[in-house]
């Protein structure tokens, strides 16, 4: 079977999406041409791809959502430790921030003198 051209295939997909969705793409899809999908085939991935679109067709058409597929369960155990790694980061950085101005605060700002009591040789006060 002979691929279509590209701007044939577009023109197809365009008006397609402007059919169901009553817009066209705006997120890339020639990927989905390179797959050698059909038009059909093509959209529906396209819906996959892209959430919100997917629920503005569904929203559209009446459909009810989808029970999640089993591989949603490898995803949602990824974004559990990939969270659970920013946070862990996030205190880290916040750590070292803290630790930081510690060490800074024993220093006078004006001079650079190690400050004792609040009070520097060069007469800066803390308060």
């Amino acid at each position: 079977m002979r691929r279509e051209s590209f701007d044939t295939w577009e023109d197809k997909f365009i008006e397609l999406c402007q059919e169901r969705i009553d817009e066209e793409p705006f997120y890339p899809y020639d990927h989905l041409w390179k797959k050698n999908l059909s038009v059909e085939e093509a959209f529906n991935a396209y819906l996959e791809e892209n959430e919100d679109l997917a629920e503005k067709y569904r929203e559209m058409t009446g459909a009810e959502i989808p029970a999640p597929k089993a591989g949603n369960e490898e995803q949602l155990a990824f974004l559990k430790m990939a969270k659970a790694l920013e946070a862990k980061q996030k205190a880290k950085n916040d750590e070292a921030k803290i630790a930081a101005a510690d060490k800074l605060s024993k220093y006078c700002p004006e001079c650079g003198r190690k400050m004792t009591k609040k009070v520097c040789r060069c007469g800066y006060t803390r308060r």
